[in-house]
């Protein structure tokens, strides 16, 4: 008489109370007389695994057979113990002992993944900025290899998604809205302007460059009132679309007076050096001392001097300003004298002018001095 016992395996019931992969009928019931499966065991890649183990590589489940002493064959799959899943489903082992009592058992597997995890990447400000950038990802399943990333520079970063069964996905994100690097302005014309009174002043302006932002405007701080003697102070400043600010840019405008006339008198100087000259040596007359602020032809004869002897390089203008203290200091200093930029007897001497006053013998003496040392000074380096 042949027997037959039926065997229900499945992933979906407990064995012991824990969910595996694949396995035989926990209740591992028979009749006495037909083969059945006593047990599986699982291999993943050659090696026993967990059942519950998830993955994404094949399955081979391995039963064995309880046949009560009896020989037994393996029917389905043919003579072997075991059989390899590639995907998820069903598999009915058959099998029959020496007196054909035939048995049949179901193995169902659930444990192969290969379904890659998927990561969201976080909104974030890709606008122009100064500041480091913040990313946030998160994904859903498995774990991230970071759950955020700080950029402190432009650049790229890879969000490593891995699942329990080993599949991973990298999602790359990649700043380039990070900009520290500032404006720079560049101010046409002089740093340094005179202007008469009265006159109208059109500023030079400045321009300003940046390494991403073409946009960046100069904007332009303080005006110039030419109706008002004074000094003023023009400044240039630049931020770009990231935040950075531009070293600031500045011009000083000086409003002078106008020149009300004066009685010096200009003839056609020598071409003498200025360091070889002596007291009246020169046909240049200045009637009075001067400083910072004088106006008149006084100071018309004191530029022209200067700019005969490469000293002074604008056009006269018969006001004392910056540019023409600038001047006196750069003559005293050649000529040996204290470098004040005040133009007193002793510079007026020297430059051949005339002193509002008689000069000492001693003060003739201390010039005469200096222009010495000038000649001995200009005749070493001629010896260099």
């Amino acid at each position: 008489m042949r027997l037959l016992a039926l065997h229900a395996v499945s992933l979906s019931v407990l064995l012991l109370g824990v969910p595996l992969a694949a396995y035989a009928d926990t209740a591992f019931t028979s009749n006495g007389v037909a083969p059945y499966v006593s047990g599986i065991a699982v291999k993943v890649n050659g090696d026993f695994v967990p059942p519950s183990t998830k993955t994404q590589h094949n399955v081979t489940v391995v039963i064995s057979v309880e046949s009560f002493g009896k020989s037994y064959t393996i029917d389905t799959p043919l003579n072997s113990d075991s059989y390899t899943f590639t995907e998820n489903g069903d598999f009915e082992f058959t099998f029959h002992d020496e007196d054909v009592a035939t048995g049949r058992s179901t193995v169902k597997v659930e444990n192969i993944d290969r379904t890659t995890p998927v990561s969201t990447i976080d909104s974030y400000s890709a606008s122009p900025t100064n500041a480091p950038v913040t990313v946030s990802a998160a994904t859903n399943e498995g774990a991230l290899s970071a759950s955020s990333h700080t950029f402190t520079e432009n650049g790229s970063f890879d969000f490593v998604a891995v699942d329990e069964a080993g599949n991973s996905a990298t999602s790359t994100v990649t700043v380039s809205n990070i900009d520290t690097e500032a404006p720079v302005i560049s101010r046409a014309g002089e740093a340094s302007v005179e202007v008469r009174a009265g006159n109208e002043y059109t500023d030079a302006g400045a321009s300003v460059s940046d390494n991403t932002d073409t946009n960046v405007a100069v904007v332009m701080d303080g005006s110039v009132d030419t109706n008002t003697v004074g000094i003023y102070t023009l400044t240039y400043t630049a931020t770009d679309a990231a935040g950075n600010s531009a070293t600031p840019v500045t011009r000083t405008v000086e409003v002078y007076r106008k020149s009300s006339g004066g009685s010096a008198r200009i003839s056609t100087p020598d071409s003498q050096p200025l360091a070889g000259r002596v007291l009246g040596a020169s046909t240049y007359n200045f009637s009075a001392d001067l400083t910072v602020g004088a106006t008149g032809d006084d100071v018309t004869a004191l530029q022209n001097l200067l700019r005969e002897q490469g000293y002074f390089t604008e056009e006269p203008t018969g006001y004392f300003g910056p540019k023409t203290k600038a001047a006196v200091v750069a003559f005293q200093a050649s000529s040996g004298l204290p470098q004040t930029g005040y133009v007193g007897p002793l510079t007026r001497s020297a430059l051949g002018g005339s002193p509002t006053q008689a000069i000492s013998v001693e003060a003739q003496i201390a010039l005469l001095t200096a222009q010495l040392k000038a000649l001995q000074a200009q005749y070493a380096l001629l010896q260099q």
